[in-house]
């Protein structure tokens, strides 16, 4: 048995969600923009993800289709049907064949913090920014699904207004 399906305790450490210094870049960004850009791993994240990202993609881009069975190796568990469809809704899953080494990350930091919600906790960095965030959401301009993610991140009910 090689190290990589050793069971991982959960961590939200493994990746920082941050955001752009420029708010103003939010307006045309799109949710896998977002996430291949301004989520930060962890050297050892970074390192699981770029192993599990090289046995599954070809040509340097992972069909969409592996994208599941590949985060079950970076989560050390699978999502359930319940996740995954969170997870496909925050990134709009559909309209996309193939993801970049970049977009496989973020995407992996995401999975994660939906895979063990309740359970995890959040950098220090990223609470401050993703609170000021929160403040600034009803003027800030940006597309719905973004809205969606970053209501998500900041662990906001999504029925209480903006």
């Amino acid at each position: 048995m090689t190290w990589l399906y050793f069971p991982r305790a959960g961590n939200n450490f493994g990746a920082r969600f941050e955001l752009p210094i420029d708010l103003r870049k939010l307006k045309i960004m799109t949710p896998l923009e977002y996430l291949s850009q301004y989520v930060v791993a962890t050297r050892c994240r970074q390192r699981l993800n770029d192993v599990v990202f090289e046995r599954h993609a070809t040509d340097s881009k992972l069909p969409s289709e592996k994208l599941f069975s590949s985060l079950t190796e970076i989560l050390g568990f699978p999502l359930d049907s319940q996740a995954e469809e969170k997870l496909s809704n925050l990134i709009d899953l559909v309209s996309v064949s193939q993801l970049s080494r970049e977009q496989f990350a973020g995407i992996g930091a995401l999975a994660e913090r939906i895979g063990r919600s309740g359970i995890s906790r959040r950098d220090d960095l990223e609470l401050a920014d993703f609170n000021l965030l929160h403040q600034k959401m009803t003027y800030l301009e940006m597309g719905q699904l973004l809205r969606r993610l970053f209501m998500f991140i900041c662990e906001i009910d999504f029925s209480s207004p903006t």
